[in-house]
This record gives C-alpha cells, sequence and structure tokens, in this order.
C-alpha cells in the first residue's frame, strides 16, 4: 500500500510539475503575443487580450483604468508607430516582468532613438491582462524631459493653434492616433527649425 501510495505520489508530482510548466509558458507565451499585437497596432487582438477592468500605469501613474480608456492609449501608440521589443521575461506567480525597448516615431524624430523601460509588469487574470506597470529608465526618463522643455515651448511660440487639436480645454493630452500623428510632425518642424 505504501508503495502504491509513493508511486501515486511521484506522478502526482510528475504531473503538477509538467502543468506548471504550461502555465508559465503559457503567460509568456501571451506577452509576446500581446507584444507582437502591439507592433502590429491590432487593435482587436489587444483588446482581446485585456480584462474590462485594465488598469496600465506608467512610473506608478495610472494613465488608463478600463479597455475604453486604455483603446485610446493604444491607438495613440498606433499613431506613434510604435514598437517593442522583450528581454529578459521572468514570471512570478500570476507577473510576467519584462525590460522592454520602444522605438516610435515620436522619439526617432526627436533624436532620442528608443525608450527604454527598466521593468514591465504584466499582471494576469483568468489567463487575461489585467493589469501593465511600466517603469522607465533614468535615462530615459531624463531625454524625454529635456527634449520636452524646448520643443513644448516652441510649439506654444510658434504653433498655438495645434495645441486646441492636442489638449482639452482643462490641459490634458487628448488621447488618439490623430493626436500622435500631430505631435510627429510637430516634432519633425521644431527640429527642423533648429538647424
Amino acid at each position: 500500500m505504501f508503495e502504491r501510495a509513493l508511486k501515486i505520489g511521484a506522478i502526482m508530482a510528475v504531473l503538477l510539475t509538467i502543468f506548471t510548466g504550461c502555465q508559465r509558458q503559457d503567460l509568456l507565451s501571451k506577452v509576446t503575443a500581446y507584444v507582437d499585437a502591439v507592433n502590429r497596432h491590432d487593435l482587436k487582438a489587444i483588446d482581446a487580450m485585456l480584462t474590462n477592468d485594465i488598469t496600465f500605469e506608467m512610473n506608478g501613474r495610472s494613465i488608463a483604468e478600463g479597455k475604453e480608456r486604455a483603446r485610446l492609449v493604444y491607438d495613440t501608440d498606433a499613431g506613434f508607430n510604435i514598437e517593442l521589443e522583450l528581454a529578459d521575461c521572468k514570471q512570478t506567480g500570476n507577473k510576467v516582468t519584462c525590460r522592454i525597448t520602444e522605438r516610435n516615431d515620436y522619439v526617432k524624430a526627436a533624436g532620442i532613438n528608443q525608450i527604454e523601460y527598466t521593468s514591465d509588469v504584466f499582471t494576469f487574470k483568468n489567463g487575461l491582462i489585467r493589469k501593465i506597470s511600466a517603469t522607465m529608465s533614468p535615462e530615459s526618463v531624463k531625454a524625454g524631459k529635456e527634449f520636452d522643455q524646448g520643443f513644448v515651448t516652441w510649439v506654444r511660440r510658434n504653433r498655438s493653434d495645434e495645441l486646441t487639436k492636442l489638449m482639452t480645454p482643462d490641459g490634458k493630452f487628448k488621447w488618439g492616433r490623430e493626436s500622435a500623428i500631430i505631435m510627429v510632425n510637430l516634432v519633425k518642424d521644431y527640429i527642423a527649425s533648429t538647424r
């Protein structure tokens, strides 16, 4: 009887290891599929991977809560022609943590070339992404702030009419593809004016 229980226990341990390995691989493959959808700007595919109460944070600050708001963020990303590259992904429980490099038309036009995220944490619930917490590297934050200072001043002085297309009356950015395209074109004009 003891031998039989030991064999059953060993079989259960093997099955649990296989099952856990499948789950681990499944979440990592879901993050890869998500990044592929973002890079293709496939808003339907992205939408299908998110919970209805998705939360998206950047450097500890919430930028989108709920699918409707998240759709605007991903539409904006499509306008910027965003491209993400994953590295060093690790899973712990229902979370996958990766380093991410982002390239897009805005940072390319600004001469920054890419944004580095030291940590992107994808939290899953029932196989869907429930929360994304992205942390930009200090160098990327610094490069962005330095560029934005001159750029924002230039836009206010030279293209203030464009601000009404980009900002709400209460001073918030209008998320969406159109705003992103306007921003990229403004950056190109700004860079050309500084040469």
